[in-house]
């Protein structure tokens, strides 16, 4: 589809967030699980995906200043950002298996009827 295709050519996925009910966005999972380092927001649950460094980078929400300077150092540090791409696929794989899920919801079920 054309979202896995955009996916496999981007560098970085930006998502700096500034809503406040900010949970697990589905295109952060799906730009991570295509190997693509995200910037994002430190709003809601984003820092608990993204791993500032690790899966990508944090900015403060409402700091252009901040977020153009990590996107030119994401940019101008290519290593660190393929690092970061294979440790985003690699979170997201083992974080976001849709076997783990089935699992997980199948002891949670087991768990209520209990």
């Amino acid at each position: 589809d054309i979202r896995t295709k955009l996916l496999s050519n981007a560098n970085l996925f930006l998502f700096p967030s500034s809503y406040p009910n900010e949970a697990q966005p589905l295109v952060v999972l799906e730009a991570m699980a295509a190997g693509v380092p995200i910037v994002s927001s430190t709003i809601g649950t984003l820092v608990d995906i993204v791993h500032d460094g690790e899966t990508g980078r944090i900015c403060q929400p409402g700091n252009p200043e901040m977020l153009a300077n990590i996107v030119s150092d994401a940019l101008t540090q290519p290593t660190e950002t393929h690092e970061m791409a294979r440790a985003a696929k690699a979170f997201c794989n083992q974080h976001f298996r849709a076997d783990r899920f089935e699992k997980e919801l199948q002891q949670l079920i087991k768990e209520i009827i209990s």
